[in-house]
């Protein structure tokens, strides 16, 4: 976003000096407001995917460590295996992620849902 805002800061200087503070603020601000929500909507309607691509070889073979946790991956393809990674997208896929989340904070369901 760096870049769009540092554009939008420039085309906003140039507008000023031309047309006057008036009109660059009104047209600064309603562009700044639809960034702000294109990039909610791009934001909410594509879904985060686990990157399955191996740091070593770049394969597509990143699977679970172990299924019981978030944390860990390996690779099926060389081997690699790396304890520390984060590997809850992987774990989404997978199927759901109550009861291995409620384990890993060592709490127990409270509530029955029908």
């Amino acid at each position: 976003m760096i870049g769009p805002i540092g554009l939008l800061a420039v085309a906003a200087g140039m507008l000023f000096v031309r047309q006057g503070p008036g009109q660059a603020f009104a047209v600064t601000i309603s562009i700044l407001v639809g960034v702000v929500f294109l990039w909610v909507l791009v934001s909410v309607f594509s879904a985060a995917k686990a990157d399955k691509t191996c740091p070593r070889c770049g394969s597509e073979g990143l699977r679970q460590l172990d299924p019981e946790t978030t944390l860990g991956v390996t690779c099926a393809e060389c081997g690699f295996a790396d304890e520390t990674a984060s590997s809850f997208y992987l774990a989404e896929e997978a199927g759901a992620l109550e009861h291995t989340v409620m384990r890993e904070r060592g709490r127990q369901r409270t509530g029955v849902r029908p």
